[in-house]
């Protein structure tokens, strides 16, 4: 059997002691990245002795090297040349040379050979220098490969940070407990009866007490948890009903009476009769907070988008509609549910739609400022007009172009009618000049008239045309007092009017202005 020993987190721990802390070790290792225990059985086939599994395998481990029993290297690792060019010399001569600098760990290297050609697993720790100058811990193992008589496995594994973390554990003092006392997570350990064993700052802070406090056993784990505990909780199950290692969250209460959701890993050790939790603690107060306030921003987005009196549209470069606001849908007569994705194009007038998309599609090619375009829909034979402002998405968000309209078809049917009344009152100055004039000539026709009367007498023959001629002129001076108070613009003041009378003056217009049903 090819035996690998645990990794450096369990040297580490065992080194420590039983009750060094282990639960921040443990916390620590996870938030640092420390690998667990390897163990790793391999059987090679006595007629395979380069069994392609087993170097594919240890081709994997950091540092590895396999050597015969007269020591020589028969493979090693990439990793292993790198670390140790130990050249042509006999391999666990070189090896030998490199780490074992002085007495004490060459009677550790000793104990290594003595376990390798006896078929025995050993491991060992020595002290080396880096490349930098820096000192690191290397830990040496070796172990037996069966159906291969004399031949063993060397993997050397580099243990510096799980000894600092034990020694700091140990000595209470360093980088790494600081790092764990302060860590932006919250840290404890309880024993059977829910007792706090240890306590990290952070979650001491979150609960409004010192770390001294609970592990004083002032508090214990159901009492920093709101509300009743479950009737089947276990002293050191902070959910209810479970026995084993717990994941989920639960509502931890402070001494000054906060509230906050927490997250909590916990693993239960037992040995013997003896019951241990470890546990890691998350505040859930801030996310919850973010995703509240991205809910509230959300919603008033989407409340200012929805309800926004201007329409406001997203597409994509092949100018469909993504997404779209009640004011847009009601413009083009979109309906969210069957619209969302037809072409925006489409939804205009034929004879538009080309040079639309050209200078939309140009818009998005060449990032041109924010244009503005008059666009006319066509819809169930109702006519809509509309201001449309586009502007050019980032790239990195989607691309695609935001377009904003305003509805302008009540806009240009007030000022086709203002440009109307400027017409009417164009109409009404000319007739206004026109009638200035005419009444001139009518006054002096009606004058010559009157000359003629005076030469002809009633009775002769000349009396009734002259007659004629003077009444067609009056009436004609009365048209053109009425086209000239149509013109006039004068303040008009309420006065007693007799409508028969008013009727019977207009009668000879009133005829040729309206129809002969009214």
């Amino acid at each position: 059997m090819l035996t690998m020993l645990p990794t450096s987190l369990a040297v580490a721990a065992d080194e420590s002691g039983g009750n060094l802390r282990a639960a921040a070790v443990a916390a620590a290792a996870c938030l640092l990245g420390l690998a667990g225990g390897l163990l790793i059985a391999w059987r090679v086939g006595g007629a395979a002795r380069r069994d392609a599994r087993l170097i594919t395998h240890l081709a994997a481990v950091a540092t590895a090297a396999i050597a015969d029993r007269r020591g020589q290297a028969m493979w090693a690792s990439a990793q292993f040349r790198h670390r140790f060019a130990i050249g042509d010399e006999n391999f666990i001569t070189g090896l030998e040379r490199t780490l074992a600098t002085d007495a004490a760990a060459r009677e550790r290297f000793a104990a290594l050979r003595r376990a390798a050609a006896s078929g025995a697993t050993a491991r060992e720790l020595f002290t080396s220098r880096r490349s930098d100058g820096t000192a690191e811990t290397l830990a040496v193992s070796v172990g037996p490969i069966a159906d291969m008589a004399g031949c063993s496995t060397w993997q050397i594994e580099d243990v510096t940070t799980a000894r600092q973390f034990a020694e700091d554990s140990r000595t209470g003092t360093g980088d790494s407990l600081e790092f764990l006392e302060h860590a932006p997570i919250g840290l404890y350990s309880v024993d059977g009866e829910g007792r706090f064993l240890s306590v990290n700052q952070t979650l001491a802070m979150w609960l409004g007490v010192t770390a001294a406090e609970l592990t004083a056993g002032k508090l214990r784990l159901h009492q920093i948890i709101a509300g009743e505990p479950p009737k089947d909780a276990l002293p050191y199950d902070p959910f209810g009903g479970q026995t084993g290692d717990y994941v989920g969250e639960v509502r931890m209460k402070s001494r000054t009476g906060r509230v906050f959701d927490a997250f909590v890993s916990q693993v239960v050790l037992r040995e013997g009769g003896t019951v241990r939790a470890r546990a890691v603690v998350r505040d859930l107060t801030p996310e919850r907070e973010l995703a509240a306030a991205l809910l509230r921003s959300e919603r008033s987005f989407r409340r200012f988008f929805e309800e926004a009196p201007v329409g406001i549209a997203l597409i994509d470069d092949r100018f469909h509609v993504i997404e779209a606001n009640q004011a847009f849908q009601r413009m083009t007569k979109l309906a969210r549910a069957a619209g969302e994705g037809d072409s925006f194009v489409e939804l205009l007038r034929p004879e538009e739609r080309s040079e639309t998309a050209a200078l939309l599609a140009r818009m998005m090619r060449e990032n041109l400022p924010p244009a503005v375009l008059e666009v006319r829909f066509q819809r169930d034979g109702r006519e809509t007009t509309a201001s449309l402002y586009a502007s050019r998405v980032d790239p990195g968000m989607g691309g695609g172009l935001v377009l904003h309209m305003l509805d302008t078809t009540e806009q240009r049917r007030l000022e086709s009618q203002f440009a109307q009344s400027q017409k009417m009152q164009a109409i009404g100055q000319l007739a206004g000049g026109i009638a200035h004039d005419f009444n001139n000539l009518l006054t002096a026709m009606i004058g010559f008239c009157d000359l003629l009367l005076l030469r002809h007498r009633p009775g002769d023959q000349s009396f009734p045309d002259i007659m004629q001629i003077k009444q067609n002129a009056n009436r004609a001076a009365s048209l053109v007092r009425q086209l000239l108070a149509f013109s006039r613009q004068q303040t008009l003041q309420p006065k007693v009017l007799d409508v028969t009378d008013s009727l019977s003056e207009l009668t000879h217009l009133l005829r040729r202005l309206i129809g002969e049903n009214i």
